[in-house]
Formats: C-alpha cells, sequence, structure tokens
C-alpha cells in the first residue's frame, strides 16, 4: 500500500492529549520528531487533516503496530474503523474503538481509545485507508507514541485509587532514601527521581526490549524484568538523572552501585512506566542464602566460628529495595496491593539474579510458597538469627545454643505521601506493620 495522497497529516494534539493523559511533564527529545506520551485504556484525540473530502465514502482504519512482525492475535497491532455515527455518550469502549468527535472542513478529529491491557511500549501509528473504488493505501505517522500503564483507570492491574498516593508514586519527581548504621541513626537523603527527563523513557525501552512484545501489557512481567536488568562512589550519587543518561549513553549496567542507588532507580523507571513506586528501607536486613528463613552461625566446640555450609548468611545494618503496586491476578484473593521487587543481585531466581514481585501482604503472613521469591523477602524482615554448636551426639552434628527472634527488620522506612522534609525526618513513615505482624504468627521452619 502506498502512502494515500487523502492524509495530508496528522495532528497528536500534544499538549491537550498529555495534559488529559498526565504526560504533560516529560521532556521532549532535543532532536528527532515528537513523541505521543499515553497511558493505556483512556481516550486521546488525534487530527486527521485531509486533502479532500471523500472521507465519509472510505473505509478508514487507525492502526498501532508494535514490533517487526504485529499480530492482532497476541495484541501487537491493534486496528479500530472509524465510525462516523457513534456519539462519545455511549458506552466506554474496552476494546481498540475510534470515532469523528467533530469535523472543521477538511479536518476530522478522531477520538482513539486503547485497551487497559495494551502492551506498554513504543508503538507506531498508521491510517489505512480503502476508497469507494477499492483502493487502499497507508499513512505512517512520523511520530512514534508511548503508551504507558494506567493507574488513574480502574480496568488496569496498576490501578491505585487515591490522588494523593499517586501524586506521590506516580508523580512525585523527588524523594528520599533512607540509610544509617543502626535504626537509631536512620537519616532519610534527598534524591531527585528525574523520571520525566527526555532519557528516561529511552532507557525504558531498553530495558523493555527485554520482555517479549506481547507480555509488555502485564505490570508482573515487566517489574520482574526491571528487578533484573537495573545494575564514582555510590555515595556521591543524589539523583538518577546522570546515572540513566550514562545507561542510555554506554548501554551498559550501573557499575560500583549499592543497594540504595539500584532502589532509586527502579522508582524512576517504574514511575515513569506509570507503575506506583516507593522505595523502602529496612535496617538489620537479613541475608538468607538456602531458604530457610533463619540466619544460622555455626561454633566449633571452643565456641569460634566456622562456616561449615559454605553459606555466607549475614545481617546488614540496611538494606533498600521498592514496593510496586497492583493487582495479582495470578495469587489467591486478597495478595494485591504493595508487592516488593529488589535489584540488587543477591541470590538467583529463575536463573537470573532477580527478586519479586513479592506480594507485602504474602510476607506480612508468611506465605512462602506463593510467588515471587516470599521467602528470601521474609527473611530480609523477619528472620531468627540462630547459633549453632558443634555437638557430636547430635545427629546433625550441632545443637542450638541460642535463638533470636526480634532482632531482624527493626524498622522499615519510606517517605510519606505529600509531605517532603529535605532538612529533617517529619517526611519519613515506617510501613514495619505493613511487612510482619509485631509478634509473628507463623513458624518459620
Amino acid at each position: 500500500m502506498s502512502q494515500p495522497e487523502v492524509v495530508e497529516s496528522v495532528d497528536f494534539l500534544f499538549d491537550k492529549n498529555a495534559a488529559k493523559h498526565r504526560t504533560n511533564k516529560f521532556e521532549q527529545p532535543k532532536e528527532g520528531n515528537m513523541k505521543v506520551v499515553l497511558r493505556r485504556g483512556q481516550p486521546f484525540t488525534v487530527k486527521i487533516n485531509m486533502r479532500g473530502t471523500t472521507i465519509m465514502k472510505s473505509n478508514i482504519w487507525v492502526v498501532f503496530t508494535l514490533g517487526s512482525s504485529p499480530n492482532t492475535d497476541v495484541g501487537t497491532k491493534g486496528m479500530a474503523k472509524i465510525n462516523f455515527k457513534k456519539q462519545a455518550t455511549e458506552d466506554k469502549p474496552t476494546g481498540w474503538d475510534a470515532f469523528i468527535k467533530k469535523t472543521e472542513g477538511n479536518s476530522h478529529f478522531v477520538q482513539v481509545n486503547s485497551p487497559s491491557n495494551t502492551p506498554v511500549s513504543l508503538w507506531n501509528f498508521h491510517i489505512e485507508i480503502e476508497t469507494e473504488k477499492g483502493n487502499k493505501a497507508l499513512f505512517s505517522a512520523p511520530n512514534s507514541i508511548w503508551i504507558l500503564f494506567n493507574p488513574w483507570m480502574e480496568a488496569d492491574l496498576v490501578h491505585m485509587s487515591e490522588t494523593e498516593l499517586l501524586n506521590e508514586y506516580v508523580l512525585s519527581d523527588v524523594g528520599k532514601v533512607w540509610r544509617g548504621s543502626k535504626v537509631h541513626d536512620a537519616k532519610g537523603y534527598p534524591w531527585v527521581y528525574g523520571q520525566f527527563d527526555e532519557y528516561v523513557l529511552p532507557v525504558c525501552m531498553t530495558i523493555l526490549k527485554q520482555v517479549p512484545e506481547s507480555e509488555r501489557g502485564d505490570p508482573i512481567k515487566v517489574v520482574r524484568t526491571i528487578s533484573k536488568m537495573v545494575r564514582t562512589s555510590p555515595f556521591a550519587w543524589t539523583g538518577s538523572i546522570a546515572i540513566l543518561e550514562e545507561y542510555y549513553r554506554t548501554n551498559t549496567g550501573v557499575k560500583w552501585g549499592q543497594c540504595w542507588v539500584f532502589a532509586t532507580l527502579v522508582t524512576t523507571i517504574c514511575r515513569a512506566l506509570g507503575i506506583p513506586c516507593r522505595n523502602v528501607t529496612n535496617f538489620e536486613s537479613a541475608h538468607d542464602t538456602n531458604g530457610s528463613c533463619t540466619i544460622e552461625y555455626y561454633l566449633d566446640k571452643n565456641n569460634k566460628p566456622i562456616n561449615p555450609t559454605k553459606r555466607n548468611e549475614s545481617i546488614w545494618n540496611f538494606h533498600v529495595w521498592n514496593d510496586v503496586w497492583m493487582a495479582r491476578p495470578d495469587l489467591p484473593k486478597g495478595y494485591g496491593g504493595w508487592q516488593a521487587i529488589d535489584a540488587t543481585p543477591q541470590e538467583k531466581s529463575d536463573g537470573y539474579y532477580q527478586c519479586g514481585p513479592a506480594s507485602v501482604e504474602a510476607i506480612r503472613n508468611g506465605s512462602i510458597n506463593l510467588k515471587y521469591d516470599v521467602p528470601f523477602i521474609v527473611a530480609e524482615v523477619n528472620a531468627d538469627i540462630l547459633y549453632l554448636k558443634e555437638d557430636p551426639n547430635s545427629e546433625t552434628g550441632y545443637r542450638k545454643v541460642d535463638q533470636y527472634q526480634r532482632n531482624v527488620g527493626q524498622g522499615l522506612f519510606t517517605k510519606k505521601p505529600g509531605k517532603y522534609d529535605p532538612n529533617g525526618e517529619s517526611d519519613r513513615e515506617d510501613v514495619m506493620n505493613q511487612y510482619k505482624h509485631p509478634e509473628g504468627i507463623f513458624d518459620k521452619g
């Protein structure tokens, strides 16, 4: 099909659509064509400028394509025949949909809607025309279209209902990350997430390329990949933008990164993609290597430390990971909401250094058989510390001589929504009770 002479141009009405989709803060690239940034499941308007007035006698489709082999069956191609009679007051569409809102001369304002499970990615936009004589032609717009997750849309898996939380966990581009040698020394350090910087969405695309195109609409798969893909002294970093610009220029992971660097980068990427996200700092964070939800220290008969298992289990002063908000249709009812993911490489999961999403409610209840990686994070916040001493009379060769049940997970801090205190701690929120019951209610084995 050739470029049709009947279509002169397409105007994506950048400012109006961006304001309605809450994407007007995204910086446009300094070079090349502007990118349209939209949220899935929400209508937007395109102005199609025609060369003639034959549109009413033609069949016209808006066409969205993703990747080199777009296919409607797997969701990487979306088509909607433009309806000339539909009214805006009719039922909201659930799939691809398009109709003419109004006409001004040879310009037609077309309202388009995408499904609420549209793959999140960079899409191409086309107009396909079949004239009354049966001739076909295709107009391809020079502008690419970003379609993001839409936490404002009830049908989206990342839907979050409270405006204050959406303003914090999606739209706020500054925050804090807590660090310290002990929980009573914890201090919140300001961090600039900068999710609307021109380099961020291109970096997001680099990460999304690791997810099959047809699966990019699933936030579970997307955040699991983010936890795997995000990898000067880290104490000097105070923002994500410079790191992501370097990532984009070199196409390599973050070197010499510490947990708070990984976590704040994840916050930047998730918020840019439209996934509500916060970073959480856990003080006295356990690193369990065998899934037992315990930290085991071994002593010889003279009470000197030994390591017969060759495992390096330990308690870190603090550790930072992320919570992302989404429904979990793959889990039993009640396990949606905050999900923990951890981009700091520690233990392999399904063959890769990745962790989560693990339902915070599952962590709290000790539901260690639910995916993904719940036992590892249960241990981080609630592991028992065991001391085992050599004993030739024991079947295992060791006997338990001491046990501590309350040393791990002494504080879990994140920034309080709607408040920012760059010089103090009034914006600190302790989410301990979201992660564990005060006394513990399950047998960790």
